[in-house]
């Protein structure tokens, strides 16, 4: 069973795997780079961290966007989890 799936899929599991690895690297690479920024320019760490905190978010959605379209998932399927989600949120 275990073979099958990842037959049928070895191109998508490696692709998540190198998505995923991508991931902590940007988000290591972009909390250096920003905390280099902000020591040389004096800005507060409080704004500081709220833009790492945003700069994750974005390349979170970006890189999830991303394994949507490695798995090839149908747009439909994902307005129905999103309304649902919302649904059950709200």
């Amino acid at each position: 069973m275990y073979n099958s799936f990842f037959n049928d899929f070895a191109r998508e599991a490696i692709a998540t795997g190198i998505v995923l690895i991508l991931l902590v690297l940007l988000r290591i690479i972009t909390t250096k780079l920003v905390r280099r920024y902000a020591r040389l320019s004096q800005t507060v760490e409080r704004r500081t961290n709220l833009v790492i905190k945003y700069l994750h978010l974005l390349i979170n959605i970006l890189l999830l966007v991303a394994l949507v379209i490695i798995w090839g998932v149908d747009a439909k399927d994902i307005i129905i989890a999103v309304s649902s989600l919302a649904t059950i949120v709200g």
